[in-house]
């Protein structure tokens, strides 16, 4: 199993810059805009402030949950009108669509962008189907089912991790080949592809351990922690942020799992997020109360953090530096209350929030009795809304 990508440690440097010198190449102008899904169910790509839309869906598609390719120069979406992938070359607009049984509910990007690992209802539970993207071109084919199936993609883009029912912890290759991890799974949803290695789950003894899988097949054993767990790595794999759910102190238990060795001497406390920093073995506390999602930043120095206010109201905040912002206040749209927030932890792999530079984040909701797109700016606290929509998602680069 690759899990780590190979440092290079010749940098040639005279080479490149005799080639800079000799081409007339430049590097691409980062991508930096919102894709959302209008009122209307359609796909349409806006810059931050709403201006320069481009509308990508056909007139009489009816899109659901459009992404970002990692690049920012396609965006998928799952149709519904015909059913199936469609994936859309922004700026041309060229639309390229493969058909599937039934239409996926998930799309997610590899870090290369050469598939598309999609999920949708079927027969077996959920079907996991690979959707390769070549010339212009989609293919499909059916290499998994189960159910309930969370996934992450490996940093090489040729493996995924697979977390499937209660049991199943798999390492599956794009042809739907898998490995077990020799790993009882604990309680949580979804794994988490990161240059050190895989961040998941296990039961040891009747213990529930966050662990660090590496390529060589060690486990690292992190951090004791009560009930189930949601977690996520900064994009480093350097700090995780971690919120157990529920459970209890698993008293002696949790003695005689501490002579295995944990990174941490405390268990972790439940009901409260917080974030490890596996280099120098400590935890701190982000939130007193559980949060109800939360998404790392482009540059891992800032957490998203959403929590509940009253009467259906959600408030954002942002971390840094061990101080938590207040941010703005919104009632979420039902669509994206009942898709998206239960298994938040899953769409934090697949799209983003934030803003490439991190200096802003997106989000669909109400602000007083006025729905749509809004874009806070994390330095000024204003925050704008931006276009009419139910979805939303920041371009990756």
């Amino acid at each position: 199993m690759t899990t780590f990508r190979l440092s290079l440690v010749i940098t040639a440097l005279a080479l490149i810059a005799a080639c800079t010198a000799d081409s007339d190449e430049t590097e691409p102008e980062p991508v930096d805009r919102l894709v959302i899904l209008d009122t209307d169910g359609r796909v349409v790509t806006t810059a931050p402030d709403g201006s320069g839309i481009e509308v990508l869906s056909a007139e009489d598609d009816v899109a659901f949950q459009p992404i970002w390719s990692t690049d920012g120069t396609k965006v998928a979406y799952a149709s519904i009108v015909d059913g199936g992938v469609t994936v859309v070359e922004t700026g041309s607009a060229a639309r390229t669509h493969v058909t599937t049984d039934v239409s996926p509910f998930y799309l997610y990007w590899s870090p290369d962008n050469a598939r598309i690992a999609a999920l949708r209802n079927s027969a077996g539970g959920i079907a996991l189907e690979m959707v390769t993207v070549s010339d212009g071109d989609l293919a499909t084919t059916v290499v998994d089912t189960g159910a309930p199936y969370y996934l992450s993609w490996s940093p090489e883009s040729d493996e995924l991790v697979v977390h499937v029912g209660t049991d199943r912890l798999d390492v599956l290759d794009v042809s739907g080949e898998a490995t077990p991890l020799d790993v009882p799974p604990g309680l949580f949803l979804a794994p988490h592809w990161v240059e050190p290695g895989i961040v998941s789950s296990r039961t040891n003894g009747g213990v529930n351990e966050l662990v660090l899988l590496g390529g060589d097949g060690e486990v690292q054993a992190i951090a004791v922690h009560p009930g189930a767990v949601t977690f996520a790595s900064d994009p480093t794999g350097q700090r995780i942020a971690v919120q157990p759910i529920g459970g209890d102190s698993q008293g002696d238990v949790i003695d005689a799992a501490f002579q295995a060795g944990p990174l941490l001497d405390e268990p972790l406390a439940s009901e409260r997020l917080q974030i490890i920093d596996i280099e120098a073995g400590a935890v701190s506390t982000v939130t007193d109360v559980p949060a109800v999602a939360f998404f790392w930043g482009p540059h891992g120095e800032q957490l998203l953090v959403l929590d509940i206010e009253s009467e259906g109201r959600l408030s954002w905040s942002v971390w840094r530096d061990g101080e938590l912002t207040a941010g703005p206040e919104f009632t979420p749209d039902g669509s994206w209350t009942q898709s998206f927030l239960p298994f938040y932890d899953q769409y934090a792999r697949s799209m983003t929030l934030w803003s490439p530079d991190g200096n802003a984040f997106a989000f669909p909701g109400e602000r007083d009795g006025e729905p749509g797109i809004w874009v806070h700016d994390v330095g000024s606290g204003e925050t704008v809304k931006v276009a009419d929509g139910t979805w939303v998602a920041w371009s990756h680069s």
